[in-house]
């Protein structure tokens, strides 16, 4: 464990390497940012009034310039930053900057540098999203996230000095998560494109249309039966059935009215806890419909890095442009204006 202080608003708590087969060898350290101009809205601790947040960051080994991509997770006690390894190393060894955040107490708990630990505060949250109070905290969350990566790569002293291409800056998400991600696409114009796994349209003017590319990936309708339905499989069961029944025909309808490139992955076999690492410890009586997790996340991250090679890196889509896709479990559509 190495800690620095920087400004008292960053500190570095904790490296890890991840020197796995690829075009990159993978990285991470993770940060605790301290944004001194809001305050905490879940807590009210005189000693630590402000909003903290745990980011990690993963990057290349080689000593390089790099686009950033920007991750939310998940809303809820299942998912924070740390959830999605498997995703953000495929990220990294194509050539990408990958910074998580971990939203404080509308997530998995999480681990501050002085050893403090936030809880889920599901009431709290549950009240905040319904208001959409939550959501302007996470875009805040994003932008200040954004303007620290901004800030050291303009340090000397920083290990991030020069290594991210802030010319071209990707964000993406998961469920709530990948909410943000659209938002912030349409707010900052820093960010040039955005993806949103398995996540609907929330937040202010979220059905307002605009012109940057957006891409969309869901899992197929998974059968459901609300009266037997185990316990265990209500959150992917009932979320499948919501996307399905409501927030799909919305996504359509928004991608008519944009005058950018809108794709929509449609994969068949795969559950919302798919796109997380908790698909490889969570076993239910869904994993017979269900297509192998390892399959189903390199499915996943295959398509995210040609979207943002495209729209980043200037390459030639090798998988959204091609009529059929390589898997038969996958349906792509570019949704194009009415």
């Amino acid at each position: 464990m190495a800690t620095y202080k920087c400004s008292g608003l960053l500190l570095v708590v904790t490296f890890s390497f991840s020197l796995q087969a690829g075009f990159f060898s993978v990285a991470s350290v993770a940060y605790h940012l301290i944004d001194d101009q809001r305050k905490e809205l879940y807590t009210n601790d005189p000693v630590h009034p402000w909003r903290e947040l745990m980011v990690r960051v993963w990057y290349p080994v080689n000593t390089m310039r790099y686009p950033l991509l920007i991750f939310s997770h998940g809303l809820g006690g299942k998912f924070n930053g740390d959830t999605y390894t498997t995703l953000c190393e495929a990220c990294v060894k194509a050539g990408y900057i990958v910074v998580t955040i971990s939203h404080s107490y509308a997530c998995k708990p999480i681990h501050f540098s002085d050893g403090r630990v936030t809880t889920h505060s599901f009431s709290s949250v549950a009240q905040a999203y319904l208001s959409g109070r939550e959501m302007e905290l996470w875009e805040a969350d994003g932008e200040y996230v954004l303007d620290q990566c901004h800030k050291y790569n303009g340090d000397e002293n920083s290990f991030l000095y020069n290594r991210i291409d802030v010319n071209n800056i990707g964000m993406f998400g998961h469920s709530y998560g990948g909410s943000l991600a659209v938002q912030m696409c349409r707010k900052d114009d820093r960010v040039k494109a955005a993806i949103n796994l398995d996540g609907p349209l929330r937040g202010k003017n979220s059905t307002v249309p605009f012109g940057k590319p957006l891409l969309f990936i869901v899992g197929g309708l998974l059968p459901y039966n609300f009266i037997s339905m185990p316990r265990e499989v209500y959150n992917d069961i009932g979320w499948s059935y919501c996307m399905y029944s409501k927030e799909l025909s919305v996504i359509n309808a928004f991608g008519c009215q944009m005058n950018s490139d809108v794709y929509k992955v449609v994969i068949d076999g795969i559950r919302h806890t798919t796109f997380s690492d908790e698909i490889f410890s969570q076993h239910t009586l869904l994993d017979e419909s269900l297509i192998d997790p390892v399959l189903a996340q390199a499915i996943i991250n295959s398509y995210i890095i040609d979207f943002f090679d495209v729209y980043l890196k200037g390459k030639k889509s090798y998988l959204l442009d091609q009529a059929v896709s390589p898997w038969t479990q996958v349906v792509v559509e570019k949704i194009t204006p009415l």
